[in-house]
């Protein structure tokens, strides 16, 4: 599925929430079930539950299964990975927008670049009106 085929089906679907996403996101970057949970303080059960609920949702896999090897991405999952954190750092920028510039009180929806003042996130992500100019999306 096209890049722009995922963002609107995750956009548009019921069944994908953003704590799937983080689950997903956490199993990816650990390149492990198991540890992914330990970070987040959940079960490994929890995570692989989601995560199959995702790839089910999609039609297609998104991790190779390699008991002693871990979960690896499949070329499907690095690409999902990847829209899945530029849409985590959508959510920062809105956050840090909502909140006038300022960092809201809560914790921020994926690690780093909340509060920042200079229109960008911490992963290189620029937001709002100019970061829609840089990535040439406006």
């Amino acid at each position: 599925m096209h890049r722009d085929g995922w963002t609107r089906h995750v956009r548009d679907s019921r069944m994908i929430g953003l704590r799937r996403l983080r689950y997903f996101a956490a199993a990816a970057e650990e390149s492990n079930f198991r540890r992914a949970a330990l970070r987040l303080n959940t079960n490994q059960s929890v995570i692989s539950k989601h995560v199959r609920d995702i790839e089910e949702e999609l039609g297609a896999g998104l991790f190779r299964r390699e008991p002693g090897h871990g979960a690896q991405l499949t070329e499907v999952g690095r690409t999902f990975l990847r829209d899945v954190r530029a849409m985590f750092d959508d959510l920062d920028c809105a956050k840090n927008d909502g909140a006038g510039g300022r960092q809201w009180p809560s914790r921020p929806v994926a690690a780093g670049g909340v509060g920042r003042r200079d229109n960008q996130h911490a992963s290189g992500h620029h937001c709002g009106i100019s970061g829609a100019m840089a990535r040439g999306t406006f």
